[in-house]
């Protein structure tokens, strides 16, 4: 009679039982290089009569950089990520990351700066020789240092919303989707349905044009002048023509119908006193007087005056 064999799952140790195992060497793992170096920084000190604090860190960069100081930390973090992750991962990196600063500062100002410039002064090729036994354990540490900044950059820092590329919209700005404008831009513009230009049916013929205000300055009395001792007329409306633009054709539109484009050679010509000016623009809608042949005739202005009689002539003066 043969044995079943055993299911290969249950051959498999159950890690769970090792998990407190686990956390209780991430902290001794992380706690024994931070008391490393708190001794080393009390061994700076001098202690007894004679000694010299220059003397003291010759033999101190190993206090702070050796293999204890270099490979625990990292020991420590990849233990605690380890799935299940541990609870305290994120302050076990901070921790390693910290030993590996104050290490890397204590190692160089210490051990490398002050330390081989005492050493120098007895013999250069033992300064040398420490030197480049220094700097690889520097080296060392700091491959230590990246690794564990790397997990900590990657697995505990909160990753940065990426800038929107060319041509997709960006949330939170304005005019950025479909339909939506943005500041300072208008709307989506509503088509205008064409009008006719022609007179409504129904609607009341225009009447008369009246007359426009007085000439201006360059014009002589014409249709705008009013006759002496008649009535006033109603005020016209306001023209609206622009100082300094050059004057429309002489022709008045018709009604329906575009203005007619100015004169050639008019725009920029000297205005002479006494000529004629041309017809201002005018809307479509808008009645212009004709400009009468007789306004710019020479008029003869008789001796009567209104109710004074005719004048007489001027006594010698004495």
């Amino acid at each position: 009679m043969t044995s079943q064999p055993e299911p290969p799952g249950e051959a498999r140790p159950d890690f769970a039982r090792l998990r407190p195992v686990r956390d209780l060497a991430a902290y001794v793992l992380v706690g024994l290089p931070a008391i490393m170096l708190f001794v080393a920084v009390l061994r700076l000190v001098p202690s007894g009569v004679g000694e010299q604090f220059a003397s003291r860190t010759q033999e101190s960069f190993y206090n702070f950089v050796n293999l204890p100081v270099v490979l625990f930390p990292v020991g420590a973090v990849l233990l605690s990520l380890v799935g299940p992750r541990h609870p305290k991962a994120r302050l076990i990196t901070l921790v390693a990351l910290a030993e590996y600063a104050a290490a890397a500062f204590f190692g160089v100002v210490f051990g490398v700066l002050v330390g081989l410039v005492k050493i120098a002064g007895f013999s250069v090729r033992i300064a040398f020789e420490e030197l480049l036994l220094r700097v690889g354990w520097l080296a060392v540490l700091v491959i230590a240092a990246y690794a564990v900044w790397e997990l900590w950059r990657h697995l505990f820092t909160a990753p940065k919303a990426a800038p929107g590329l060319y041509g997709q919209p960006s949330y939170g700005v304005p005019g950025t989707y479909p339909g939506q404008p943005g500041y300072g831009q208008p709307g989506p513009v509503q088509p205008i349905s064409p009008q006719p230009t022609g007179p409504q049916p129904g609607a009341a013929e225009p009447g008369p044009a009246q007359p426009g205000p007085g000439a201006s300055w360059n014009t002589p009395g014409g249709a705008g002048a009013q006759p002496w001792g008649s009535a006033p007329s109603s005020p016209a409306a306001p023209s609206t023509a622009v100082w300094g633009q050059p004057q429309g054709g002489s022709t008045p539109p018709t009604w329906g119908q575009p203005p007619a484009p100015p004169e050639p050679g008019t725009y920029g010509r000297p205005t002479v006193y006494g000529s004629p000016q041309p017809g201002a623009f005018a809307e479509p809608t808008q009645f212009v007087s004709q400009h009468r042949q007789d306004d710019d005739r020479t008029r003869v202005v008789g001796d009567e005056r209104p109710g004074f009689g005719p004048a007489g002539d001027d006594l010698p003066r004495r």
